[in-house]
């Protein structure tokens, strides 16, 4: 999996996680997002673990406050980027 494909999926998870919370986000839906490449999820979930922005509960994902505020930020730049693109419209 490319740094790209990566970001991606990192960021699909993370943004989905926030907008699920207070409840925990389910890891067959991360699995999803990778594609239901195994392979995938293995080096997403190491990610997501080792870089503090989730935590594991079972088979539920919960964020914490690093990938709360990442989820954030990721949120807004696309609004930021959605917003831009319709001002260059005609």
């Amino acid at each position: 999996m490319g740094k790209n494909e990566l970001n991606k999926v990192l960021a699909a998870i993370l943004t989905t996680a926030l907008e699920t919370e207070p409840a925990s986000f389910p890891e067959s839906f991360a699995y999803m997002a990778c594609g239901a490449n195994l392979d995938k999820w293995t080096i997403t979930k190491a990610v997501l673990i080792t870089g503090n922005l989730t935590t594991m509960e079972g088979n539920d994902i919960k964020l914490t406050e690093k990938g709360r505020e990442m989820a954030k930020l990721i949120n807004s730049a696309l609004i930021n980027k959605t917003a831009l693109k319709g001002e260059n419209q005609i």
